[in-house]
């Protein structure tokens, strides 16, 4: 029976044992941005397929050139024979002009081990001046994301500013009529053939109900929540009025639990003059990986009233979040919340990464500190009115300010560190090892002039912005990859 069952197998032993290999294909190869106004953040899908017949991992996406604009959202993938996924890489410009990069798509595939992908775009100007009847053209930047334009106060010879703003589409963006579809609209226009329907008028019968009058406890009230800068005159009459601010919310990094930092709140009672004008500053909650938030301010003349500092960025590591910690500190009121620390270590490579401190009344909170056998660097100190950056790459440490007045700003994807927040003092930018590990930014302080009274300070604590109840959720730190909520301001009287 043995010479017979060896007889019967004689020369099958290669094709029962043929090693199964797994194949790549990457599409597309050229991944082309476009114009984005520096400060905000796209991002681009890649889409990866298994063509071989043993699973195929994804090991790293490599961005060469530009890292300081380029970043991978993903990392790691597990691909079946057949079967594809989708990997996302973000173009945050930091500089205006074109930027050119790319990413290598490593993998354990047969047929290519490493594929590149071209990376381009262009960084434009946040602000622009223009005729202030007519506003920069909106446009669509990627499929589901509408840049448009606000005003947001004047420039010279009669000129109005108009600040970029970048709208995520919930459908997709038309990029014929520069507009945002939702999900369940197709993109036609209404039939022009089927009239809207007047033939029922209102009820004339039922009156409006005059018997509840409106609730005198609800002051007037001028409600700021788009990010930038406004003017707000007193009405006539008008000998007081209260100030209520949020700052923004720090954006969250791709460490596991590193959230943005939560806004700080500030309430006071102001006396002012019928006709005079106070400046109003609306914080821009984070609007890239890492990047603390700006402060909301509100300024009489070049006399600072009111600020409600702005929480930190959470930190990243380089592994799609593979490591622990690093939570961007909330807002102050008045001293901001000190970054966290990272919680996982990698030793020899990187072995501490502290978090920045935050702002106080007095000093802009300390860059944190990174140790490890691996490129590092120290988060730069806040200062008056901005936070710390934490960027830099390949032993290229970055100084200054990131975080500014109401912009966000500071932080950085792939292994960078978490921004401070802006503030009356900004605070600290977390330390990092670049592409390991990092800590979260500082949150910036609050301020309130001794003119104010009845004036309350509610400090941000980690992701939660101060006096949330009242919030309708302005200033929130963000998610763990997510943007923070913009600040909001209230001019009651």
């Amino acid at each position: 029976m043995a010479q017979l069952f060896l007889s019967a197998c004689t020369g099958c032993e290669d094709t029962n044992l043929e090693q199964r290999k797994p194949r790549v294909e990457v599409s597309p190869t050229v991944l082309a941005f476009g114009r984005i106004p520096v400060g905000l953040a796209v991002d681009l899908p890649i889409t990866v397929k298994n063509t071989g017949d043993a699973e195929l991992r994804v090991e790293e996406l490599a961005i060469r050139g530009a890292e300081t604009s380029f970043s991978a959202l993903d990392q790691g993938a597990v691909v079946a024979p057949g079967q594809q996924t989708e990997v996302r890489i973000q173009f945050a410009p930091t500089t205006e002009g074109v930027v050119t990069g790319r990413v290598l798509v490593r993998s354990n595939a047969e047929n290519n081990a490493e594929v590149p992908v071209e990376l381009s775009g262009e960084g434009t100007p946040r602000s622009v001046c223009g005729d202030c009847t007519t506003p920069p053209p909106a446009y669509c930047a990627t499929p589901v994301a509408l840049i448009t334009y606000e005003p947001m106060g004047t420039c010279v010879q009669g000129e109005c500013r108009y600040d970029a703003t970048l709208q995520t589409c919930a459908g997709a963006c038309d990029p014929a009529r520069s507009i945002c579809r939702d999900a369940t609209d197709g993109g036609e226009p209404p039939d022009a053939s089927t009239p809207v329907d007047a033939g029922t008028p209102p009820d004339a019968g039922t009156p409006p109900d005059a018997g509840t009058p409106p609730d005198a406890g609800t002051p007037p009230a001028n409600v700021y929540t788009v990010p930038g800068e406004y003017t707000f005159v007193v009405p006539a009459g008008m000998t007081s009025v209260t100030l209520k601010a949020w700052g923004g919310g720090g954006h969250g990094g791709n460490q596991i639990g590193a959230t943005g930092g939560g806004a700080g709140f500030v309430r006071g009672v102001l006396a002012v003059t019928p006709l005079e004008t106070l400046v109003v500053w609306v914080a821009e909650g984070g609007q890239a990986q890492g990047y603390g938030a700006g402060a909301s301010w509100v300024k009489r003349g070049e006399t600072t009233l009111l600020v409600a500092g702005g929480g930190g960025g959470g930190g990243s590591d380089g592994c799609s979040g593979c490591k622990g910690g690093g939570r961007g500190g909330g807002g102050g009121g008045p001293d901001g919340q000190r970054g966290e620390d990272l919680v996982d270590t990698l030793a020899p490579y990187c072995t501490q990464a502290t978090g920045g401190t935050g702002g106080t009344t007095n000093a802009g909170g300390a860059g944190g500190t990174a140790a490890g056998t691996a490129v590092h660097c120290d988060g730069q100190p806040g200062q008056l009115g901005a936070g710390g950056r934490a960027t830099g790459v390949n032993g290229q440490c970055d100084v200054g300010i990131g975080a500014d007045g109401w912009r966000s700003g500071g932080g950085q994807a792939n292994g960078g560190g978490g921004g401070g927040g802006a503030g009356y003092q900004g605070g600290g930018g977390a330390g990092f090892i670049w592409t390991y590990c990092s800590g979260g930014g500082g949150g910036g302080s609050s301020y309130a002039d001794p003119s104010l009274t009845s004036m309350v300070m509610e400090s941000g604590t980690w992701q939660e912005q101060g006096a949330a109840g009242e919030s309708q959720g302005a200033g929130r730190g963000g998610d763990v990859l997510s943007p923070g909520a913009n600040g909001r301001v209230e001019v009651l009287y």
